[in-house]
């Protein structure tokens, strides 16, 4: 983690700006983890996390539910949730693990 970042998200912040791929990615940002996201045509949305100092930590691609034709991978709950669980677990001293509420929003935990 860069020692220049200690900045503390706004825990009040957190549940509104969570709810979107963005707001998480942002979040992220803020405590200096580097995450992206991008959509692999019809195969689903490739997610990964990381840090300047070792890079690319971990990745998944969560598949595209057969049933959509085009998901809305912005408000993806299954995408929040992998990006907050790795991000907490990868980097639990981090300000960003510091200041998420315990428990996340109803629509987060639940499976898209």
């Amino acid at each position: 983690m860069d020692p220049d970042c200690n900045q503390v998200a706004d825990k009040s912040r957190f549940c509104d700006m969570a709810k979107t791929l963005e707001g998480i990615l942002r979040d992220l940002d803020a405590s200096c983890i580097i995450a992206g996201a991008q959509v692999l045509c019809d195969d689903g949305l490739r997610l990964w996390i990381g840090d300047k100092a070792t890079g690319v930590r971990a990745e998944t691609v969560i598949g595209r539910p057969s049933s959509i034709v085009r998901p809305d991978w912005s408000v993806s709950p299954a995408a929040i949730r992998w990006l907050d669980q790795t991000a907490v677990r990868l980097y639990p001293n981090s300000p960003y693990a510091r200041s998420r509420p315990r428990e996340l929003p109803d629509a987060i935990r639940e499976v898209a």
